[in-house]
């Protein structure tokens, strides 16, 4: 069994990354999914060798913009959503996963949490924690037994 803490569009705000970091610090993999992935700058001696981040539109420093990570037998996609036009449809995102084979795909640039399936692809974004975003949330995914199972948190940030 291994776990994920996934997070999105930190856009700068190191304080909704502190509260996260009470479940990331704990998680054997961490998913940054672009737009201010160098935020996890700070962090990266509590997340060595478990840290994996992608490329956002709002990023200029080098990073890819699809990484393919493998996690018990479980092909994960990580990206940032820009290149898939995810603000207007899921579709070309779940079918480029599907083509590269993966069983679940995360992304980010919509600022807005959810979970849905297409084709046999799960697609995760787990929201975001920027200081423009009114809900931030992070998601957790766990993959055992053949299975991912992801659920998004906002109660970290609540209250």
């Amino acid at each position: 069994m291994k776990t994920i803490g996934i997070l999105s569009d930190t856009h700068g705000n190191y304080s909704a990354i502190d509260r996260a970091m009470s479940v990331l610090a704990e998680c054997d993999y961490v998913f940054h999914l672009g737009d201010c992935f160098t935020d996890m700058r700070p962090y990266a001696s509590a997340l060595a060798g478990k840290l994996v981040c992608v490329k956002g539109n709002c990023d200029a420093a080098r990073a890819n913009a699809v990484e393919i990570v493998e996690v018990e037998g479980k092909r994960l996609m990580l990206t940032h959503g820009d290149r898939f036009g995810v603000k207007t449809t899921l579709q070309p995102l779940a079918d480029y996963a599907a083509k590269e084979g993966a069983d679940a795909v995360f992304y980010g640039h919509t600022h807005v949490a959810g979970i849905d399936e297409r084709g046999g692809v799960t697609l995760v974004n787990p929201g975001a924690l920027s200081f423009m975003t009114r809900e931030k949330s992070i998601a957790y995914a766990v993959v055992a037994s053949g299975k991912v199972v992801v659920k998004i948190n906002g109660s970290l940030f609540w209250g």
